[in-house]
This record gives C-alpha cells, structure tokens and sequence, in this order.
C-alpha cells in the first residue's frame, strides 16, 4: 500500500479527468438509457455523448472524442 497523500492526490486528480461518475452519477442500470450516464438536472444524456445507438461509425468519433480529450478540450 502506499500513504504518500502526494501520490494518492496525483492518482485521483488522474482517475476524475478519465470518469464522469462524480459529474453524472453511476450509469443506468435499466430502461431506455441502460449504459449511459444521466444528468440528474437535465435528465438528458451529457453533451457529445454517443447513446446506445451509436452507429456504423461510432468507433470513429470514439477515436476523435480521445484525441479532443488528449488535448484537454471537449468539456470533458
């Protein structure tokens, strides 16, 4: 185990940027929207979310999402 508050702090300043847990809350588990994240104000899916139709190329905005991500833009 490691107690450096240094290192856990670094560790979980990394793991909020890579979820949305703490923004939307935990997936659906049911109903139309089962795998998506739900914001609890709108009730809509976030912005620039896929949704469970995502498509024949949804691998392709995947990989565009990442790279926008990567640079730090894309509200997420």
């Amino acid at each position: 185990m490691i107690d450096s508050s240094q290192v856990c702090a670094a560790w979980m300043k990394e793991i909020m940027q890579n979820q949305n847990t703490h923004l939307y809350g935990q997936v659906q588990k049911e109903g139309e929207h089962m795998g998506c994240w739900i914001d609890p104000r709108t009730g809509q899916q976030a912005e620039g979310a896929i949704g469970i139709s995502a498509g024949q190329f949804s691998w392709m905005k995947g990989v565009m999402d990442a790279i926008t991500r990567g640079r730090g833009a894309g509200n997420f």
